[in-house]
């Protein structure tokens, strides 16, 4: 299952979310946030960040982020790492 963030801005890009807000499959995260391969941010080892770091969630969550674990990136023939949905926050 790939983990659904919402990510602010700024250098607390999930502030208060110590678990994501959505689990869903691969297949799942395709189909209804049209995530692609070409959509891959950054390996897991890093996290993504947007923005200035002093920006601090100014206006809240903009970012969709979907989070691919080794297991589910390898039997899917995808890189495990972070991927933003080409989705507005307010759709997902």
């Amino acid at each position: 299952m790939a983990s659904i963030w919402l990510v602010a801005e700024g250098d607390s890009p999930t502030p208060g979310q110590l678990e994501p807000r959505w689990q869903l499959s691969l297949s799942d995260c395709e189909a209804k946030l049209g995530l692609k391969t070409k959509h891959y941010l950054c390996h897991l080892s890093k996290g993504p960040q947007f923005g200035p770091a002093d920006q601090r969630r100014i206006r809240g969550p903009r970012h969709v982020v979907v989070e691919i674990s080794e297991a589910d990136a390898t039997s899917h023939g995808w890189k495990p790492g972070f991927y933003l949905a080409p989705i507005l926050v307010a759709d997902a």
